[in-house]
């Protein structure tokens, strides 16, 4: 038995054991459980993330080696320990080190994969307020040259000004007047 034949049974008894029209009860559960079930037989069908778990796991059970190791140091008080030589019991314990420190290492990578999403995410969120901020501020802007252009004050402002510039009155006669007279 090779490993790709090991990983498409437990995936098909996996796929059986949460498949809606197995799981009446609740079907939303069922069918996200589906779904997470057939996206891991996905990825590993990928050689490259297929050699990455198998990477971690290997990880992992050195890991798990060491830890029982060194407890078995700690608690027998020598300093080398022989793992050929484990009793049925000792085996499982081993067995128990190995898949917790595993599933540590799996967890440590999900825990910072979300970590990154969850700081995207709230990027993201920041770019859409900055962007929503900005557009209000022009909207206001608008808001505000159309309530003062609509207001007279832009006629009598520029009015003014060409009055002035016209020389309306004593002004219009194209001489400057001297303060005295």
């Amino acid at each position: 038995i090779d490993d790709e034949s090991i990983i498409v049974a437990r995936y098909r008894a996996l796929s059986l054991l949460v498949h809606p029209d197995k799981c009446p009860d609740d079907p939303i559960r069922a069918k996200t459980a589906f779904e997470q079930v057939r996206r891991a037989m996905a990825s590993m069908n990928d050689e490259d993330k297929q050699r990455h778990v198998r990477a971690l796991i290997d990880q992992g059970m050195k890991q798990g080696k060491r830890d029982f190791e060194e407890e078995l140091r700690r608690t027998s008080g020598t300093k080398y320990v022989d793992t050929t030589k484990l009793s049925d019991a000792e085996r499982q314990t081993l067995q128990q080190y190995q898949q917790k420190a595993t599933m540590k290492i799996f967890a440590e990578i999900e825990q910072s994969r979300r970590d990154v999403e969850y700081r995207k995410r709230k990027f993201e969120q920041r770019e859409r307020a900055q962007e929503d901020e900005e557009k209000e501020k022009e909207k206001k802007e608008m808001e505000h040259d159309k309530k003062w252009r609509e207001v007279t004050r832009v006629e009598k402002r520029v009015g003014n000004w060409r009055e002035f510039q016209g020389g309306g009155g004593a002004a219009g006669s194209g001489k400057k007047k001297s303060r005295w007279g």
